[in-house]
């Protein structure tokens, strides 16, 4: 297995190629090392991107977060583990397109989307 060095967040993304995607064990075993067993709404924030605490409270509350989270009594709170996290990750993983990565793909794409939106 291939580490990735730097930013600790890195270690939770891939490149896109079939080579370097990252298994769901692999992510687990990375989200263990961060967090420990269990992710705290807090953790949650940092892994699924969302930008604070209160923003996963509301995508709870409203059914919009993409995780099922657990009380854990006495502790107050809502928790996710980390076997969930790695699964939500690696379902997203598989349901996005891989795009390409010609510069030239991409600097069209920009000017389509800047042309309708100036319409």
């Amino acid at each position: 297995m291939a580490t990735v060095a730097g930013n600790p967040q890195d270690k939770l993304r891939h490149s896109g190629t079939t080579s370097d995607m990252v298994t769901k064990a692999e992510r687990e075993r990375s989200l263990r090392e961060r967090f420990g067993e269990v992710l705290t709404l807090s953790d949650l924030a940092i892994v699924l991107r969302y930008p604070s605490v209160s923003a996963i409270r509301k995508a709870k509350s409203r059914g919009r977060l993409p995780i099922a989270l657990v009380q854990m009594p006495p502790r107050r709170g809502w928790f996710a583990t980390a076997g969930s996290v790695a699964e939500l990750l690696c379902t997203l993983e598989d349901s996005q397109p891989h795009t390409s990565k010609n510069p030239s793909r991409i600097h069209e794409s920009k000017e389509v989307h800047n042309i309708a939106h100036t319409r």
